[in-house]
Formats: structure tokens, C-alpha cells, sequence
């Protein structure tokens, strides 16, 4: 879609409000005000449906600066062994919005069994939120967002795309 859909529908669950505000970043490319929900940790970037330690790790000030970073390798890809090359505006509209995940038709899950499997062990202390789009039943694509603690709270720790596409 061209412009976002900031309208999202909550379930009520302590991670609505900041989700909201970390969508509302996320698809409205507001990566400086996306920055200041990352933490010391740093932002995970997982295209490949689970954490790795092969993933590009972003600090808050990268994060910010996201559009003017050059291409660079997010990891490789599952089967081949592949760099996965991408200039930033690649990356984010494969993988942190794809162009046709659509938000507010998804389903909401917090803290599933295999949203925290994907985590790897990477994050202590993780929690999940994820997105589960689902087009029609030969494609689906996850988005799951993790956060881990810091300080008192929680920051976001990792973006994990999944995509289980048959075609």
C-alpha cells in the first residue's frame, strides 16, 4: 500500500500501547523516533525467520540514521549460504513493511511458543509480539517484534520476518 494504515485494533495487552507507537514509526519510515525505543542491545534485524548470529545489529544511533546507511549484508540467505545484500530502502520494503503485509487484517500474538524459539537464545529475557498475515492459504508472512529488559523496562531488541510462501 502506498500509505500506511496507522489504525491498528489492540487486544488490551501491556505491549498495545508501545506497539503502536512502534508501528506508527515503523511504517511511517520515522526512524529517529524508532531509535528512542531501541536499547543498549541494539536492533536485531532477522529477515530470515529466526535469529542468527550472522544478523546486521543496529545501535539507536544507526537506527536513526537508517535511509542514509549503505548497502550492507543482513545475513545469508536459508539453503544457498548467500549474502543477503540490500541498500536500507531495500531492506525495509522487503522485510520491515513489506509492500503487501497489510497490519490491520493481521493477527496478534504475545509471547508464542515459536515467536520465542526464533528469538534463538539471542535476547535474554525475551518477550514477542508478532503479526501474522496470512493473504490467502498458500502465503503468510510473521513479523515479530522483541524486546528484551533494560533498565526497569523493556526495549526493543529484534525485527524477525518470517515468510512461508508456496507458490
Amino acid at each position: 500500500p502506498d500509505e500506511p494504515d496507522l489504525n491498528f485494533e489492540t487486544s488490551g495487552q501491556s505491549y498495545d500501547d508501545i506497539m503502536v507507537n512502534v508501528l506508527t514509526c515503523l511504517l511511517s519510515k520515522d526512524m529517529n523516533a524508532l531509535s528512542s525505543y531501541v536499547g543498549s542491545q541494539g536492533l536485531r534485524l532477522s529477515p530470515t525467520g529466526i535469529c542468527s548470529e550472522s544478523d546486521v545489529v543496529l545501535s539507536a544511533d544507526e537506527v536513526s540514521s537508517f535511509f542514509s546507511l549503505g548497502s550492507m549484508s543482513y545475513g545469508t540467505y536459508p539453503g544457498s549460504g548467500e549474502d543477503m545484500y540490500y541498500a536500507p530502502d531495500e531492506y525495509y520494503s522487503e522485510y520491515l513493511y513489506p509492500s503487501e503485509f497489510d497490519f490491520s487484517v493481521s493477527s496478534v500474538a504475545y509471547n508464542d511458543a515459536e515467536d520465542l524459539a526464533a528469538v534463538n537464545g539471542l535476547v535474554s529475557n525475551a518477550k514477542t509480539v508478532s503479526y501474522y498475515y496470512a493473504p490467502n492459504i498458500m502465503e503468510w508472512q510473521r513479523l515479530i517484534f522483541v524486546y528484551g529488559a533494560e533498565g526497569s523496562g523493556d526495549a526493543l531488541c529484534a525485527i524477525i520476518y518470517q515468510d512461508l510462501t508456496t507458490n
